[in-house]
């Protein structure tokens, strides 16, 4: 009996152990974006993470990429005079200068390679989601055509949607 006692203390310690594992796993990187001088994470809406112009050094930069964290590296964005703009790319180790990896571009980059819907997660985590995921001040909806942002609208998240959220 006492060794049937100590399999459940073991195996309940294990569980433990491997739940708390995974509730330390890096999380993902995420593009970023600034708008308006508010900054927040940015998605394409039908692909996930926004994709970034081929070049050997991104390639180099993938391959060698000791990180834990999915999706590295990623693109900083920013719209400013109608359109959007690659301003950097970070990776777990930091930021790096844009002109290191696209040497023709010195401090951005028309992004004229995004086509379609994007969302910007913008400001502050002001509370969670009923399945965990973060709700921000904020959301910007953003079509972009070829670079050039061809609708902006914002939806301010509030106390209301975060009571809406609660068990």
């Amino acid at each position: 009996m006492a060794m049937h006692s100590l399999q459940k203390s073991v195996l309940f310690a294990l569980s433990l152990v491997f739940a708390s594992v995974s509730a330390l796993a890096t999380p993902p990187l995420f593009d970023q974006i600034e708008i308006s001088a508010q900054k927040g994470r940015l998605h394409h809406n039908a692909q996930g993470w926004m994709s970034l112009p081929e070049s050997e050094t991104l390639r180099s930069m993938r391959i060698a990429e000791r990180c834990s964290a999915m999706g590295g590296p990623r693109g900083k964005f920013s719209v400013a005079d109608g359109s959007l703009w690659l301003t950097g790319v970070y990776r777990c180790g930091g930021d790096i200068p844009l002109s290191a990896v696209y040497p023709q571009s010195a401090s951005h980059l028309l992004a004229d390679w995004v086509t379609g819907d994007l969302t910007a997660e913008l400001g502050k985590v002001i509370c969670q989601s009923r399945d965990g995921f973060p709700i921000f001040e904020r959301i910007a909806s953003l079509s972009v055509q070829a670079g050039r942002v061809t609708q902006l609208s914002y939806q301010e998240s509030g106390v209301e949607q975060c009571a809406r959220e609660m068990p």
